[in-house]
């Protein structure tokens, strides 16, 4: 066995790689470029903060969220107001604030919860949502077919430290005890 050079293609700035299929996303200093067979599919321009490829779009956050397809790099649909983004498959979650939403590829509202402090850090795994918040809490949610809300699973909070040796120890609390 042994790889063979497919293509190449000149970068000047560096920047951070995505990729799906023949699709490379290059994010580079305020800048999104598709690259596919080694040329420019498409270009977006503007402060890129991140950067996910989901079935057939591309998420872009700014300021905002920026759902581009994928083949030609068209605007399909935006959002306003949008901090921190997670994705796992045909979820996309946003969140601004204390409020975090999940959305489908079209944009549409699956559902949104608010919590009840600040937002630092957000991660998808299937149909779990994590949320790191500044109250000292990270709270997990999940998504259950009965209702259009989540369920909050369960929270996670670092006990006073006693001493030096104890500041990591933590506990896990219920949500049927809050």
């Amino acid at each position: 066995m042994r790889a063979s050079l497919i293509w190449k293609y000149r970068v000047d700035d560096g920047g951070r790689l995505a990729s799906r299929g023949e699709c490379v996303l290059l994010v580079g200093e305020g800048e999104v470029r598709c690259i596919s067979s080694g040329s420019t599919r498409w270009r977006y321009e503007g402060k890129v903060r991140n950067v996910e490829i989901t079935g057939s779009v591309v998420l872009i956050l700014t300021n905002d969220l920026i759902c581009l397809n994928i083949d030609n790099g068209e605007e399909l649909w935006s959002r306003g107001d949008v901090d921190l983004m997670g994705v796992d498959g045909d979820r996309i979650c946003v969140a601004s604030a204390n409020r975090v939403a999940c959305l489908n590829l079209d944009g549409s509202v699956r559902w949104t919860y608010e919590l009840p402090s600040r937002i630092t850090s957000m991660s998808v795994s299937g149909d779990l949502v994590y949320l790191l918040c500044d109250d000292g809490f990270l709270y997990s949610l999940r998504e259950t077919e009965d209702s259009s809300l989540p369920k909050l699973g369960g929270f996670f909070r670092p006990q006073q430290p006693e001493t030096e040796e104890t500041a990591f120890e933590g506990g896990w609390v219920p949500s049927e005890l809050l």
